[in-house]
């Protein structure tokens, strides 16, 4: 992943995988930064999620929820951002 970061750094779909990869090693504040620079430059709903999933799992609610309402602002249906939300908030 790290690789094709390096061939195609404007390849966000690239960083997102990444970061994923940070997030299962348990490097979660890098699997962050890697997000929010991406979202930043190209907002994806998939990002948005990850993102919301890393905040959740580094303990920050307020943070989590305003990323998955991010995803869902960019595209309404996304199933995994709404269930997510969803858990957190206790209501859809």
């Amino acid at each position: 992943a790290q690789t094709l970061v390096k061939l195609s750094p404007k390849a966000d779909s690239f960083r997102d995988t990444l970061a994923w990869v940070y997030h299962a090693r348990g490097d979660l504040p890098t699997a962050r930064r890697i997000l929010q620079e991406s979202t930043a430059r190209a907002p994806a709903a998939y990002a948005f999620y990850h993102l919301g999933v890393i905040d959740a799992d580094l303990g920050d609610k307020k943070a989590a929820v305003d990323a998955f309402d991010r995803a869902l602002a960019v595209t309404p249906d996304y199933a995994p951002a709404k269930d997510a939300r969803a858990k957190l908030v206790g209501v859809d």
